[in-house]
Parts: structure tokens; C-alpha cells; sequence
């Protein structure tokens, strides 16, 4: 669950609107979907930035988990 809970507080904190958060089982992994209405603002991780400042949620969910992109749509 480490891999799953950054990502809807990132889009609950940085989006806009109403975020949606699907979990689906493939085997042994699963694919999450976060979604929100900020599709002109796609998830930027942060840089040089030590932890204790925060905004590392892209970054840890990259470092555990396999391919992490976005996309937008609308």
C-alpha cells in the first residue's frame, strides 16, 4: 500500500476537482488510476528537494513501483 497511498493525496492536495482512484488486480500486481480535473497540470516530481520538505510522492511511488506515467485527457 506504500506505492498506493501517495498518489490520490497528491492529486487530492495538488488537482483540482474530484479525484478518482481505481485499483485493479493483474496476477500478482496492480494497476492504480488517479485521476482529477487538472489535466492542464500533469504530476511534476520534485527536485533536489530534501524529504523533510515534503513533495516526494512521485518519486517514492517511482523508485518501488514499475513504469509510473500520466496522461491527459478530457
Amino acid at each position: 500500500m506504500i506505492g498506493v497511498a501517495p498518489s490520490p493525496a497528491d492529486a487530492l492536495r495538488h488537482g483540482r476537482g474530484r479525484v478518482r482512484v481505481a485499483v485493479t488486480a493483474f496476477g500478482t500486481s496492480w494497476l492504480l488510476d488517479v485521476s482529477d480535473a487538472a489535466g492542464d497540470q500533469p504530476p511534476t516530481p520534485a527536485v533536489a528537494r530534501l524529504p523533510a520538505d515534503g513533495g516526494l510522492g512521485l518519486n517514492l511511488v517511482a523508485s518501488i513501483c514499475v513504469p509510473v506515467g500520466s496522461s491527459a485527457s478530457g
